[in-house]
């Protein structure tokens, strides 16, 4: 089964639920949006899709199709962002 990895990074809250998040190996930082600041605080603890989709499932309110949807979309946007590595 896959898993989700996240690097090495700095992450800084700020004001409206928003993530910079800093690779360690990098200068700019990335700003999370959507469902992936939520995504990439699950994965410090889980790193399984359905386990990930699990946890985010007990935050939201959402129809499990739409939370897989988003959690799918924010891994997505984490992977391209390259704040995530996928293991098979």
């Amino acid at each position: 089964m896959t898993t989700y990895v996240r690097v090495p990074a700095v992450e800084r809250a700020l004001v409206g639920e928003r993530v910079l998040v800093l690779r360690l190996d990098q200068d700019t930082p990335i700003e999370l949006a959507g469902s992936a600041p939520t995504v990439w605080s699950v994965l410090e603890d889980v790193s399984e899709l359905p386990e990930i989709i699990q946890v985010v499932a007990s935050i939201y309110t959402d129809t499990p199709e739409v939370i897989a949807a988003g959690v799918e979309e924010a891994l997505r946007h984490l992977i391209d962002a390259n704040l995530v590595v996928e293991q098979p």
